[in-house]
């Protein structure tokens, strides 16, 4: 980015700025798996399959998201719309 006397629009995270960020417990710079919200499955160290990454939080202008509890309400929303019978809305 060169300067050019204003003020950056983008590509820093400081007080006052917009920014939309997601907070991960693994670095998605060695598996971009680990930016899904549910994670993924790679092996321990005894060859066992464990699920590792997912989004943890996401940050959109400023609010905080609980990305688990919004992944959580999604699966409940899922399910109560399961057990409603469809209908048809023909006109």
């Amino acid at each position: 980015m060169e300067p050019k006397g204003e003020r950056p629009q983008f590509g820093m995270l400081r007080p006052g700025m917009l920014a939309d960020i997601v907070i991960v417990p693994e670095n998605p710079l060695h598996n971009f798996k680990v930016l899904y919200g549910t994670g993924t499955t790679r092996l321990d160290e005894n060859g066992r399959p464990v699920t590792v990454g997912g989004v943890r939080w996401t940050i959109k202008d400023g609010i905080v998201y609980d990305a688990r509890a919004l992944l959580s309400d999604v699966e409940r929303i899922v399910a109560d719309a399961k057990r409603v019978p469809a209908t048809s809305q023909q006109p």
